[in-house]
């Protein structure tokens, strides 16, 4: 339970504000009330609240000072504020002085709701955090070795997405990661001192060091970096250190990562520089026709969803061998689907991952792969249908609801995904975002009024379509026709009349 104070020199307000919200049911509880600030600065020294509800104006001490106080003395305490005062000085002296949120009396129920959750909802993800971070707090004193410890736990993965994200966040990492898999280390303690510059964490195994990256240079450039060190420490230890590269990827799928450039190091041996990159003829044809015509086949297989076209795809690509060459290109097209498709985890494609790595004949591995393709191309087209609902339902919202200051946030209330997701799939469906949606059909039906009505004012048009500013209307209006609504209704009633 996060525990609240309410502060409030007015004994009427106070009960209406400790009453007006489920408090309980919301995971919260109410330890304590002041009746000032000096009162309730008194109270969070004693209670150690994790937010307080204050008033603006009081004796004693006002809420902006109060707000000040807290903000220095404890900054882990969210305060929010309420006033009568409908006056941005006083809502901008609030925020500025540290407040999580600013609620004007006469207090709602719903407005009062809506902030006290978002800053439980910001205090309950920071608790999480720090929970996390809790088993490196013995590196919090070092930054290196904070990162080290922070990179080998997601290395050895296990984590939710969740997790992972306040992992990366606590280390300033981007999600997008290339494991490198250092192989034929004899002396490994040697060896660290010619691991480069930037690496997260390595961790030693038999004969052999995994090192983890995060992708924040170009490719190029860490290629270079990894060839100067994979040169230098050869050299100094007298040894071939051999090199396999994994792809990058992001943290949720290191553990494949790690098996990928293991399983790239098998190859290190027959390369020149001793650098086994994951399904290296791939990634050396990264620019040629091949590489381009391969996606571009698995798009097509994809978009008509047509097993007998699958087979196809898998029987020009797959090769009959080598077995390892095999291996490599059935774990190559995987890769390629998963990012096409963006899988989540789930068993029946980790299977499918699995049986890939051990596979030893083309038709065994043709056989894998389309005992997969059937329940893959059914939950696409259930996706699919999915999403033309959705769009269906915003539009006609849309042009149900053209009179009015349209809000995506009560347009989505029925979905359970957010705003800049449904603008993504909306874009993809349409060709465009939501809001550009929401004005070529006012625009369109502008344009039908004006046709209909010849006698209708400019300013009753745009009202009708959710205008309230008529000069913005018809900057808009001739953006779209290139020529004023006025214009536009004259040049009607001429062609009516010829």
């Amino acid at each position: 339970m996060l525990k609240v104070i309410l502060i409030d020199d007015q004994p009427r307000e106070l009960d209406g504000i400790a009453k007006i919200l489920p408090w309980e049911s919301m995971g919260m509880r109410i330890v304590g009330t002041a009746k000032n600030g000096m009162d309730g600065l008194k109270l969070v020294e004693e209670l150690k609240p994790d937010i307080v509800l204050s008033d603006v104006i009081m004796p004693n001490m006002d809420g902006l000072s109060l707000v000040k106080e807290l903000h220095e003395r404890f900054p882990d305490v969210k305060v929010i504020c309420f006033s009568c005062f409908d006056d941005f000085k006083f809502v901008s002296s609030a925020i500025n002085s540290g407040a999580s949120g600013y609620v004007l009396k006469p207090v709602l129920a719903r407005e009062l709701e809506e902030v006290v959750s978002r800053v439980a909802d910001d205090i309950l993800a920071q608790k999480k955090q720090q929970k996390i971070l809790q088993q490196f707090q013995g590196f919090q004193s070092d930054e290196g070795l904070l990162r080290e410890a922070l990179g080998l736990r997601l290395l050895h993965g296990g984590l939710s997405p969740k997790e992972i994200t306040l992992i990366l966040n606590a280390a300033g990492w981007k999600d997008s990661f290339i494991v490198a898999y250092f192989g034929n280390i004899i002396s490994q303690q040697e060896f660290a001192a010619y691991i480069p510059e930037g690496a997260a964490c390595l961790e030693q195994v038999e004969n052999a060091v995994i090192v983890l990256f995060p992708w924040e240079e170009e490719a190029q450039k860490l290629e270079f970096i990894l060839k100067e060190a994979l040169s230098a420490a050869s050299e100094s230890l007298q040894i071939p250190v051999l090199l396999g590269v994994s792809r990058r990827c992001r943290a949720a799928w290191l553990d494949k990562a790690v098996e990928e450039a293991k399983q790239a190091l098998q190859y290190a041996a027959q390369n020149e520089d001793h650098i086994g990159t994951a399904f290296s003829n791939y990634e050396k044809a990264s620019q040629t026709y091949y590489m381009s015509q391969i996606r571009s086949d698995l798009k097509e297989v994809l978009n008509r969803r047509d097993i007998g076209i699958a087979e196809e795809f898998l029987r020009k690509y797959l090769p009959a061998g080598p077995i390892e060459e095999l291996r490599r290109t059935a774990l190559f097209l995987w890769m390629l689907l998963s990012e096409e498709l963006e899988w989540e985890r789930r068993s029946e494609y980790d299977d499918l991952y699995q049986k890939l790595q051990y596979v030893y004949l083309k038709e065994q591995t043709i056989t894998f792969f389309l005992k997969s393709f059937p329940k893959l191309f059914e939950e696409m087209e259930e996706e699919i249908q999915d999403n033309i609902v959705v769009i269906n339902k915003i539009k006609e919202y849309v042009r149900n609801h053209l009179a009015e200051n349209i809000s995506l946030k009560e347009m989505l209330k029925d979905f359970y995904f957010s705003s800049g997701y449904a603008n993504v799939l909306f874009k993809k469906e349409t060709g465009m975002t939501i809001h550009q949606y929401i004005v070529n059909e006012r625009m369109n039906a502008a344009a039908q009024l004006l046709r209909e009505k010849n006698n209708m004012k400019i300013y009753d048009v745009a009202a009708q379509v959710g205008y309230s500013d008529v000069a913005y209307f018809i900057n808009v209006f001739k953006k779209i026709y290139g020529c004023t609504p006025t214009q536009y209704g004259c040049n009607r009633n001429k062609k009516n009349n010829e």
